[in-house]
């Protein structure tokens, strides 16, 4: 599976263009506020159904416009896709592909799935697990749509638990309510949490493999995953924590609190790490969930590189783009300021090479 294709209208700085891409790797060049990652984000939206960088659909729309349209040409196998997304101020998203309109946006979800490397990933390391649950929910809902069905029933009952727990304060408890949210965790919840542990287990090997080709081999990392389920089940968790919860008037326990540990050479590489071994570890972790979606979908997901180019050290880049240049990589989009390093760097590439240059 490959993106063919690009049209663009009224799409952050982009008034009307069109783009084509190669099925190897297709390098986009251009300064600072050209419109680099805005492209990549749009080949995104196509993707998800959503932006990557940035959550609200109305702050997409170019300025002093009303609305924005992407559309894009999807191949796979000798069969062509087209999908759509169209959005205006105010008004509900629509997604089409092949002239169909979606019920539900999470029905495109997984069809044709995307992975992203970002400056901004070490956020991952640094900040709390919400920013880390989010990329696990990410890959796993583009994975296979049962975690994705799973993940909007918990969320859904979690809401109207945390709901009831604001309205009742200082009023008599239904904890036959309460119960029935309880119950629907429950179910929900154990579901999730032993899709989430599936794969932190499953990408470890590569996550390790690809961290220490990555560094050269310097270094010993491990990645583990942590849950509330590891103390006891989901029902009884809530039910010993429900006082508590009445008090501060949200869930405390439960697999929305769900985090995984990534460690250095024995030391969290949260607090230990350096500045190059964070963004390592990220660009490692997300090469491992590329093939994690690989093996599930038995698809190559596109994968898009933003400014990779001055985040990391000529050694580590290099042990990058010698990384990805092989077959277990599909169609890859990298975006940087100077085509001249971008030539030098993938001269040798095995790859189908296609260059967009941005003014």
């Amino acid at each position: 599976m490959h993106l063919e294709s690009i049209h663009i209208n009224s799409f952050r700085n982009y008034a009307k263009s069109d783009f084509s891409f190669a099925d190897g790797i297709s390098i986009i060049t251009g300064p600072n506020g050209s419109g680099k990652t805005n492209l990549l984000d749009a080949v995104y939206y196509l993707c998800v159904g959503k932006s990557y960088f940035n959550g609200q659909d109305g702050n997409n729309v170019k300025h002093a416009e009303t609305h924005f349209f992407i559309k894009g040409c999807f191949a796979d196998l000798g069969r062509t896709d087209t999908v759509t997304v169209a959005y205006r101020l105010h008004d509900v998203k629509l997604i089409t592909r092949n002239e169909v309109k979606y019920e539900k946006i999470a029905a495109h979800t997984g069809r044709y799935p995307v992975v992203v490397i970002d400056p901004d990933d070490t956020l991952l390391v640094v900040e709390g697990s919400e920013e880390r649950r989010r990329l696990i929910d990410n890959i796993l809902s583009q994975a296979d749509t049962a975690y994705l069905e799973a993940l909007i029933s918990y969320n859904k009952f979690l809401q109207q638990r945390n709901s009831y727990l604001k309205q009742r304060y200082s009023q008599t408890t239904d904890h036959v309510l309460m119960d029935t949210f309880d119950a629907q965790l429950h179910r929900y919840g154990h579901q999730l949490h032993d899709y989430r542990l599936n794969l932190i287990q499953a990408i470890e090997p590569d996550f390790n493999s690809y961290y220490e080709l990555l560094s050269g081999g310097r270094e010993r990392t491990t990645i583990a995953y942590q849950s509330d389920l590891a103390q006891a089940d989901l029902l009884q968790l809530l039910k010993g924590s429900r006082d508590k919860d009445m008090e501060y008037q949200r869930t405390t326990l439960g697999i929305h609190r769900d985090d995984y540990i990534i460690s250095l050479n024995g030391k969290l590489l949260k607090k230990a790490g350096s500045q190059g071994q964070k963004k390592t570890a990220i660009v490692a972790l997300k090469l491992a969930l590329y093939q994690f979606v690989r093996r599930n979908k038995q698809m190559m997901p596109l994968l898009l590189l933003d400014d990779i180019f001055d985040k990391l050290d000529p050694d580590r880049l290099k042990n990058l783009l010698r990384c990805i240049d092989g077959d277990a990589f599909g169609q890859i989009m990298i975006t940087d300021t100077e085509p001249g390093r971008m030539l030098q760097a993938l001269e040798t590439s095995r790859k189908k090479l296609h260059y967009i240059y941005l003014t």
